[in-house]
């Protein structure tokens, strides 16, 4: 199938002029992220119809059209939690709908997170190529392997939604499909408070200490906050390991900073502010300790649990991790009197309520 490139505002009015309003649209997009913290939209692939556009997103910039596009349209597509955030963060604007065909294949039988180019495999018969998918995007002009990887992304994509979308109304699941497609999107959008990334840091359940836990809260906010202004990865300002060394070792001066496996780059930067930081998190009240393993008993339940996730699966056809991840698990066998959040929609009385004896 053609193709045709936009790289300007008037030539995207006209592509988009025959697309009625509401018109779904099969859509993809190409980001660069691996050495900045806000990912740098580089290409939005759109297919309607027997037509094909490759979108040069930072050519037409924040043009109404784009917006239009982005906001005006039903999307279908794939695996698209990274998508939608690149989208928001490049242009502010939400979709009105999306359906996620990755999420379609799993209510449908398929694996937990079948990619793109299995379910063409599986569904079309057909091969994509893969080996430019981490090239440079932001390059132009594209290679001609570029431009072909760019529209296998959405060729196939209304023949796999049509033979999902037939699927899930066969077995009675369009309302799990948009639930599960709304929280994609609602979760691709939120974003994480400075305040709150210390939870997020590796290791961090290793940190039996409250007080520890403080000086880490302290550290992760900073990081987050320096990641964002100088657009960086979280990584190049400063690693996991090193955030958790310096909670648990909790240096006072810039001499038993230098002593720790710091690289000494950091230490001349930012010597002040990492102490400044880890003074501030020794002052404040100790942080709750996170949960440690489950005890015994709650092992035990988890156990029977499992089991019947298992039994409800095999009967259901779809991989026992759609119905109930192990963090959900856990959760809920902790606090039985709180249902975690992916819990209390179609799971309610399609999983949670048949395991509840079992509890």
């Amino acid at each position: 199938m053609s193709y045709q490139w936009i790289d300007t505002p008037q030539a995207l009015v006209d592509w988009l002029a025959p697309v009625a309003p509401g018109t779904p649209l099969y859509m993809d997009t190409e980001f660069m992220r691996e050495r900045t913290f806000w990912a740098d939209l580089a290409l939005i692939q759109v297919r309607q119809d027997d037509r094909i556009a490759l979108i040069d997103a930072p050519a037409i910039g924040h043009a109404a059209p784009l917006l239009d596009l982005i906001g005006d349209h039903p999307l279908v597509m794939h695996a698209c939690s990274e998508d939608l955030e690149v989208l928001h963060y490049f242009s502010g604007v939400t979709p009105q709908q999306v359906q996620d065909t990755q999420i379609a294949a799993a209510l449908a039988g398929y694996d937990l997170q079948p990619s793109y180019q299995r379910l063409v495999e599986q569904i079309a018969e057909q091969q994509l190529p893969k080996e430019t998918t981490r090239s440079n995007w932001l390059a132009r002009p594209l290679s001609e392997a570029q431009i072909e990887y760019a529209k296998g992304d959405v060729l196939w994509l209304p023949q796999i939604y049509q033979h999902l979308s037939q699927r899930i109304a066969e077995l009675g699941r369009e309302s799990w499909w948009q639930e599960e497609c709304q929280r994609l999107s609602d979760k691709s959008l939120q974003q994480t408070s400075p305040e709150q990334m210390w939870r997020q840091v590796k290791g961090v359940g290793h940190l039996q200490d409250g007080q520890g836990l403080a000086r880490l809260q302290q550290l992760a906010d900073w990081r987050e906050r320096e990641a964002r202004q100088r657009n960086l990865p979280r990584s190049f300002v400063l690693k996991d390991a090193a955030l958790i060394q310096l909670a648990e070792r909790n240096p006072q001066t810039q001499q038993q900073l230098k002593s720790l496996d710091l690289p000494p780059a950091v230490v001349r930067r930012y010597a002040g502010v990492l102490l400044d930081r880890l003074y501030k998190g020794q002052q404040q009240e100790p942080l709750p300790l996170l949960p440690g393993p489950p005890d015994k008993e709650q092992k035990k339940t988890m156990q029977r649990l499992r089991k019947g996730v298992q039994h409800l699966s095999e009967n259901l056809q779809v991989v026992p991790e759609v119905l109930m991840r192990r963090r959900w698990l856990e959760q809920w066998v902790r606090n039985p009197e709180q249902l975690p959040e992916p819990l209390q929609g179609w799971r309610r009385s399609v999983v949670v309520d048949p395991l509840i004896p079992l509890l």
